[in-house]
């Protein structure tokens, strides 16, 4: 998040400006790949910059132990990182969903009223006061980002923590160009310097079943976002920040780009 650099002569206004905190909030899909990462960038932002604080909104799910001991122990180290459980709700029936990041996807969704209930008890807190805290950001995850409706509701800016790297960023935004059942033996993806044998794809490619669909979908949204940051350097993977740029998701001469690596 940037803030631009301004000229003032009212030392009262200064010292407001000083003395605000600003608060970014993350939602994290319930599997470790995912809210570990985001939990690390969340406290990696606060403790840049002593002025933001952070709440990482956790999704419950009872058949993962792992994740809510993992949230208890990092809940316990946290200074300007709060872990904030969200209300249980019912999870998606067998019916809804034949696969993982279907089931998921549908659990975050079914999570927008209680998403939206956290967001609006903490702008609550938004006052004039010297001490005053600002909400200024939402960051949805890969598989969370039927929670953009809500950023949008709330006039609160979206930003994508994409945990994977930017190749794997650039597979997803081109699975609208993938046919699931199509027999040919590689697949070329601009993202990546050589064509793919269909055989070291992920299942959601290899299996025409809603995680692909869904998957997809995310990827569609990922544009809504004010801004993508991904988990890479630019030594790491010249070439598949390359392809983004050429998709226009990094836009060098503008002062803020799109998208952070």
């Amino acid at each position: 998040i940037y803030m631009s650099i301004i000229h003032l002569n009212n030392s009262k206004l200064l010292g407001h400006l000083i003395m605000t905190r600003f608060e970014v909030v993350f939602i994290a899909t319930p599997a470790l790949g995912n809210l570990v990462p985001i939990v690390e960038f969340a406290d990696l932002l606060t403790k840049h910059n002593p002025q933001l604080s952070a709440t990482v909104l956790t999704v419950t799910t009872p058949q993962r132990p792992l994740i809510s001991t993992y949230v208890q122990s990092r809940a316990s180290s946290a200074t300007n990182l709060k872990l904030l459980h969200l209300p249980t709700v019912d999870p998606p029936t067998p019916d809804q969903y034949q696969s993982f990041i279907a089931f998921v996807s549908l659990h975050i969704q079914n999570h927008k009223h209680q998403v939206k209930n956290a967001l609006l008890n903490l702008k609550k807190n938004e006052s004039n006061s010297f001490d005053s805290v600002r909400l200024v950001a939402l960051f949805v995850d890969m598989f969370s980002t039927t929670l953009i409706d809500v950023a949008a509701e709330l006039a609160v800016p979206c930003y994508l923590f994409f945990a994977s790297p930017a190749s794997f960023l650039g597979f997803t935004l081109h699975l609208d160009q993938v046919d699931p059942v199509e027999s040919e033996s590689e697949l070329a993806v601009p993202s990546f310097e050589n064509p793919l044998p269909r055989s070291v794809l992920p299942n959601l490619v290899l299996d025409a079943n809603d995680a692909f669909s869904w998957v997809a979908y995310h990827a569609r949204r990922y544009r809504e976002t004010k801004g993508i940051f991904v988990n890479t350097v630019q030594e790491l993977e010249p070439h598949a920040l390359q392809s983004l740029y050429n998709l226009s998701l990094i836009h060098i001469s503008e002062p803020t780009r799109p998208l952070y690596i």
